[in-house]
């Protein structure tokens, strides 16, 4: 062992020299692993070490192997990881962000199942760290060293993305700024040190927005340290469970991205972070309502939508704010640049997965659909980096387990639509049905929720259709096509192609709504027919199911048609009148002629908003898909998104209840016009 703790020595020396970091793979022929992990953690003074997974009786942290998020936020020199328990690939690459420059991973040695597609992928790139074993120390340690010398402190980046963060506050107004930064580039710190800063200048009210309040807390945390500085005292932490940071009479408070544009409360400054995770419509609303606005958002990995957010959104802003500006932070805060962890972990776990230009002109025609078996993509690694960079790229909660769910579910499969030897589009979808009696009917009684089931176990408990849960059917998980070639119906060619070569009984999804999503799925046959009761944590938006070729499925579709104007009285309010367009089936039976004389009255001066809302209401429901064309948003903001008269004035710039009175005559008339 002595030979061994010189070469220990000589590594974490150079390491923390070039302000790199590295890993070691114990094998399974190293005796001695304790006796390793301790030579490692003598070479540093005062170390900071943690466990993830594993049973330890050292003075040192031992973390759940699922909950490596925990250690975010801490500096580590030495993470021992232990998969005896098992392995979770989130919480493992949230863990090794917490390794500082310096410090070193070291794996203990596990069993991979060779049976176990996703156990085969993660041995391989195991392999990939320094392997220590009997045999080989001496020269992996001579193969593996970095050379590099150390680099500058890495926060002149960092302090001119700061200034300019203030510049959006303090400088001329509509002038918003985009930050982006792979991850680890110090991004949210950036965006508390530069609240923090203007909050002990002046009185001023900060509103930071993301789709998950946790993915902000770095920004509350930095803030605090800066603040905490200037008083020379702790503040209150507390405030950090609510979202709010108070110093004197200036606030930094989280507003989730919906209610931050329905709000009336006045903000001095809105800083947008990941904003690539929310939809393109929102953010346009965000920059057009807020005239000094920070978009913060990772654009490489799993965090962002890198590409399409660049395509979409930044090109639309460039053109709707000439005097915008963009930073694009790229070295990292806590490691040097070409650290040798970050690359094995952005290629073991794709997070370096880039999209490459599509060319279809000489292959439109020649466009097929690829089921690909797993061994498949164990052996072709570059193919399965084509497909889940067009996951990561148009979904944000694609994440390291739905790879590694991909690799060791035998239910979940991946589709490619290719044209040529070009990736165009993907799927990835997992299998659900084929129950039997007994499991129906614990799922009927509310006794059991088996995974994997979502939709099926909806038909069942919610809806009473027991017998799609007997067939095979496939649920749509994630669907995407290409940016440069979005809008061309390839997402339906995909799903049409998918429908003539699957054995499944019907084909299923699951999503947060927007207006043009259940546009899309309508377009493509899926038809409405369970509603969420509770709001996506990450997108704000409620769930909808929605199927196709279920047998039987008019009596699901008429339970949608009653059941949703239920739900609005509960979920209007958080709604925009462009998705309830959407929803609403068209299929109602027409008011009598009472009623509409009576509609007719109230267009003409007779009757009053509240003694006719109802009628009103049951006569949007009871209107074809094309006389909805005729409903104004505004109707239907009133009417079934349960705006407030104020609320009301204040979105349609109405002088009052008089002004809107009149509109809402109007706006009935100009439907009672088109029955």
């Amino acid at each position: 062992m002595s030979q061994s703790i010189s070469q220990i020595q000589a590594i974490i020396s150079q390491l923390q020299g070039t302000n790199h970091r590295r890993g070691f793979y114990l094998q399974a022929d190293y005796v001695g692993v304790d006796a390793f992990v301790q030579s490692c953690i003598a070479q540093y003074n005062d170390p900071n070490v943690a466990y993830l997974g594993g049973k330890v009786s050292q003075n040192a942290p031992c973390i759940p192997y699922k909950k490596g998020e925990q250690l975010l936020g801490q500096e580590l020199d030495v993470l021992v990881v232990d998969m005896v328990d098992g392995f979770d690939a989130n919480s493992f690459t949230a863990a090794l962000g917490a390794i500082v420059g310096g410090g070193v991973l070291i794996v203990k040695p596990w069993k991979p199942d060779p049976n176990n597609f996703a156990d085969v992928w993660l041995e391989r790139c195991l392999h990939k760290l320094v392997l220590v074993s009997h045999s080989n120390f001496d020269s992996e340690f001579c193969e593996h060293t970095p050379q590099t010398k150390a680099l500058p402190a890495p926060f002149n980046e960092q302090q001119s993305a700061v200034q300019a963060i203030v510049k959006v506050s303090e400088g001329h107004r509509k002038r918003p700024l985009v930050l982006t930064a792979d991850r680890g580039r110090g991004k949210s710190s950036a965006l508390g040190i530069a609240a923090a800063e203007l909050m002990s200048k002046r009185c001023i009210n900060i509103a930071v927005t993301a789709p998950l309040q946790k993915s902000v807390q770095p920004v509350f945390q930095h803030a605090e340290r800066v603040l905490e500085r200037v008083l020379g005292r702790v503040l209150n932490a507390a405030c950090h469970a609510k979202g709010e940071l108070h110093f004197e009479a200036s606030s930094l408070k989280f507003i989730a991205p919906d209610e931050l544009l329905r709000t009336q409360e006045s903000f001095d400054l809105v800083l947008v972070d990941e904003a690539a995770a929310i939809p393109l419509p929102l953010l346009q609303t965000m920059a057009s309502k807020f005239h000094r606005i920070v978009f913060s958002s990772t654009v490489h990995g799993y965090e962002g939508s890198g590409r399409g957010f660049t395509l979409k959104f930044l090109a639309w802003l460039r053109e709707y704010r000439s005097g915008m500006r963009e930073i694009h932070l790229t070295q990292p805060i806590r490691w040097a640049k070409q650290d040798p962890l970050e690359a094995w972990v952005f290629d073991s776990f794709l997070l370096d997965a880039e999209l490459d230009r599509v060319e279809l002109d000489n292959h439109r025609q020649d466009m097929r659909l690829v089921k690909h078996h797993k061994s498949d993509l164990i052996a072709d690694s570059q193919r399965l980096k084509e497909a889940f960079a067009l996951l990561v790229s148009a979904h944000y909660q694609t994440s390291p387990n739905d790879l590694f769910g991909l690799l060791s579910d035998s239910n979940t499969h991946l589709y490619s639509l290719v044209s040529g030897k070009q990736i165009v589009g993907c799927m990835l979808t997992v299998e659900e049905g084929r129950l039997s009696e007994t499991l129906i009917s614990d799922i009927a009684l509310g006794k059991r929720r088996p995974k994997g089931q979502l939709v099926v176990s909806s038909l069942i408990n919610h809806l009473g259709v027991s017998n799609a849960a007997t067939h095979r059917s496939e649920r749509i998980m994630r669907i995407a096509v290409h940016p440069d070639w979005q809008g061309n119906g390839f997402g339906g060619v995909m799903l049409d192609k998918l429908s003539r070569v699957t054995d499944a009984s019907f084909i299923s999804t699951s999503f947060g709504m927007t207006p043009e999503l259940v546009t899309f799925w309508l377009q493509n046959g899926f038809t409405p027919v369970k509603l969420g009761s509770q709001r996506d944590s990450s997108s704000g938006s409620y769930s909808l199911i929605m199927v196709k070729e279920l047998v039987g499925c008019e009596v699901v579709t008429n339970s949608f048609a009653r059941h949703l104007p239920h739900w609005l009285i509960d979920k209007g309010e958080l709604l925009s009148p462009q998705l309830v367009r959407v929803l609403l089936p068209g299929t109602s039976d027409s008011l009598s002629t009472t009623d509409l004389n009576l509609l007719e009255r109230f267009t003409l001066g007779g009757s009053n908003v509240e003694s006719t809302s109802f009628l009103i209401h049951d006569l949007i429901f009871s209107l074809s898909q094309s006389q909805l064309k005729s409903c104004s948003d505004f109707l239907l903001s009133f009417v079934l998104c349960r705006m407030s008269v104020e609320q009301c004035c204040n979105h349609y710039a109405l002088t009052g209840r008089k002004q809107l009175e009149n509109r809402l005559r109007v706006d009935v008339a100009t439907i009672l016009e088109s029955l």
